[in-house]
């Protein structure tokens, strides 16, 4: 009975295709996370008191993330740019990608 139980949970594990790792979030910096909290408690207090003072504290920190998002963008399709090669056909992909016309898809 043993040997049978055996038998079924062995076939029961080849016939399972593998669990797919679920991918990961990208990688935020914590500048960025602070930047997006204080952005967070600058628009709620300016919500709150509709004061000029706190609209000019969340405009500055709100334009401070957007530099930072850019850089951090900047950053990350320069590391990218880097790391294509002709010698594993990375770069010819990619040029082949970006020649493909951009087929909008049509609303239902």
């Amino acid at each position: 009975m043993t040997k049978c139980i055996e038998i079924l949970q062995e076939a029961a594990k080849l016939a399972t295709p593998p669990t797919v790792e679920a991918r990961q979030p990208p990688h935020i910096p914590l500048e960025i996370k602070h930047l997006i909290a204080a952005k967070r408690k600058a628009r709620a207090r300016w919500h709150q008191t509709h004061s000029p003072v706190d609209k000019n504290t969340f405009n500055r920190i709100s334009n401070r993330l957007k530099a930072k998002l850019k850089e951090d963008r900047d950053s990350s399709i320069q590391e990218y740019i880097n790391r294509l090669s002709r010698h594993d056909n990375t770069l010819w992909k990619t040029i082949k990608s970006a020649k493909k016309p951009q087929l909008a898809i049509p609303p239902i």
